[in-house]
């Protein structure tokens, strides 16, 4: 009863979406404080939280196609994507 673990890539996509949306929230609370306190910082704040949901979203995207190509490689492994003869039906 071994768990599927993520591989190394889709690790490393995971740790660095996480880093991205602490960044951002970071973001969100600068900006609200900002706001409360009258300041003009509150718009640098929302544009660097912006990048940080692309960067997050990025490396979300990244987790899925490692995951996909994880799931390629065994398959290959397993001799799924071996030539087969063409079956033809009549």
């Amino acid at each position: 009863m071994g768990r599927n673990r993520l591989s190394e890539r889709a690790g490393n996509a995971a740790a660095l979406t996480g880093v991205f949306f602490a960044l951002a929230l970071v973001a969100a609370m600068v900006a609200a404080f900002a706001v409360l306190a009258h300041s003009w910082l509150w718009v640098v704040a929302l544009l660097i939280g912006a990048v940080c949901l692309l960067a997050c979203g990025w490396s979300a995207l990244e987790i899925v196609i490692a995951r996909q190509m994880d799931r390629e490689w065994r398959a290959r492994q397993r001799g799924v994507y071996e030539a087969r003869p063409i079956e033809r039906r009549e």
